[in-house]
């Protein structure tokens, strides 16, 4: 919160760079939201979820997690642009572009969540309803699956995880620690937050 807060209070800041970057801080956020609360939940006490908690939960895990990825690759291109093309930076990359880039990476990835949801929806489940994970994920809920699932694992994604350690980490601590991974030698950015500190002391 603090590095979005800084990129847009200080002018310096204004490029695309800091623009895609204040948007990956802005969906790490959300996507941590969407699985912590529901983690410490599960482990404290109350471990059950409705069906549609569950199909809610692994859309915006899904929907967030590839729009993660797409602005990584936006943010790559974005570099790339900068070093082989540095005469034609400002203009490739717009602040109309900009917003085109990051629209699609928000758009493409909440699309394919939705159709993933949609047919798991059409999923019918006959045995246990007991998942043995802390999140609602597709491998897990298909396992509980008595009917055909061939349709459903052609959109899979990448985020489907299988072993308990290696979601915490990838949920949890990747996404909060990527933000600070991309700026913690950035010089301007350090600038913008001591400037936001130091304004925002009585």
């Amino acid at each position: 919160l603090l590095i979005i807060l800084a990129i847009h209070s200080d002018s310096q800041l204004q490029t695309p760079m800091y623009f895609f970057l204040s948007f990956l801080s802005f969906i790490d956020i959300c996507f941590t939201t969407t699985i912590v609360p529901r983690m410490l939940v599960n482990f404290l006490s109350h471990k059950t979820i409705s069906y549609a908690g569950c199909l809610t939960q692994m859309y915006f895990i899904y929907a967030l997690g590839n729009t993660d990825s797409w602005l990584l690759v936006v943010m790559a291109f974005d570099r790339y642009v900068a070093i082989c093309d540095p005469f034609h930076y400002v203009t490739i990359m717009s602040h109309h572009r900009c917003v085109l880039l990051v629209a699609f990476s928000c758009s493409l990835p909440h699309f394919h969540s939705l159709l993933h949801t949609l047919l798991l929806n059409q999923v019918t489940f006959c045995d246990s309803n007991i998942i043995h994970h802390f999140l609602c994920d597709f491998s897990p809920l298909v396992k509980l699956s008595c009917s055909s699932t061939f349709v459903n694992e052609i959109p899979v994604s990448t985020y489907t995880v299988r072993d308990h350690m290696a979601t915490i980490v990838y949920t949890v601590l990747t996404s909060t620690l990527n933000p600070f991974i991309y700026s913690l030698r950035n010089k301007d950015l350090k600038q913008g937050l001591r400037k936001l500190l130091v304004r925002r002391k009585p």
